[in-house]
């Protein structure tokens, strides 16, 4: 019973990427690297701050579901985030 317990709790916590994602969004880390990416883009012409740790959480979220999907390929997966970040920043400008 115990083992059951445990695994379904880890299953929501851990287990779960938008778990993690909202963890990794309320850490200063992730405000740190929203302020960055948004300098990045201030510098390339970009002079709203856009990005928001709500979309780096969806960028969390996607990841983590890529390396629990086993799918750690870096190239691969810089890419699949670089498209993620493209298309939040698109729906925001819209």
């Amino acid at each position: 019973m115990t083992v059951l317990i445990l695994t379904a709790v880890m299953k929501v916590t851990i287990f779960s990427p938008s778990y993690v994602a909202n963890k990794a969004e309320q850490t200063d880390a992730a405000q740190e690297l929203v302020t960055s990416v948004n300098t990045d883009l201030n510098t390339a012409g970009v002079t709203q701050n856009i990005v928001t740790n709500k979309m780096m959480g969806a960028v969390f979220e996607t990841e983590y579901r890529l390396l629990l999907n086993g799918n750690v390929a870096s190239a691969q997966l810089s890419q699949q985030i670089q498209a993620r970040i493209s298309s939040l920043i698109s729906n925001v400008q819209k």
